[in-house]
């Protein structure tokens, strides 16, 4: 008898945990971004665009990455209805070399809590060494 009447009320939960976390991946046009083989040393910075879709300020209660290979930075924590914003993510192709991926989750805080994970990856490399002195074409 209590199995039959929580089973319904645990889905119901979880339903609307799946729906408040949805509303808030639906305000970034992209989730992830693969930046290919990159230079070390070189600029590789991608802006993660949003646009608040609600009635209500979004605000962003904080801001991480797992990585130290990518540095993240909020463009306008609270954004008023239909304001645009950005997660800017900036690779520090200068300190990593090879295959690195990195996930930024946002966590939003008003008007309702929710996570939106941001994939980056991307893979960097040695610049091309120059020859220097005289070169012998024969």
């Amino acid at each position: 008898m209590t199995r039959t009447f929580l089973t319904p009320l645990i889905l119901a939960a979880l339903g609307a945990a799946v729906h408040a976390q949805d509303w808030a991946q639906k305000m970034f046009e992209t989730r992830s971004r693969d930046f290919g083989t990159i230079a070390r040393g070189s600029k590789a910075v991608f802006a993660f665009e949003r646009t608040n879709l609600c009635l209500e300020d979004v605000h962003i209660a904080s801001l991480r990455s797992t990585c130290g290979c990518t540095t993240p930075r909020i463009e306008k924590q609270t954004l008023k209805t239909y304001g645009k914003g950005a997660i800017i993510a900036h690779i520090n192709s200068d300190r990593f070399l090879g295959h690195q991926t990195a996930t930024l989750t946002v966590t939003l805080d008003k008007p309702l809590h929710a996570r939106v994970p941001l994939n980056v990856r991307g893979h960097r490399r040695k610049p091309p060494s120059a020859r220097t002195g005289p070169f012998d074409c024969f």
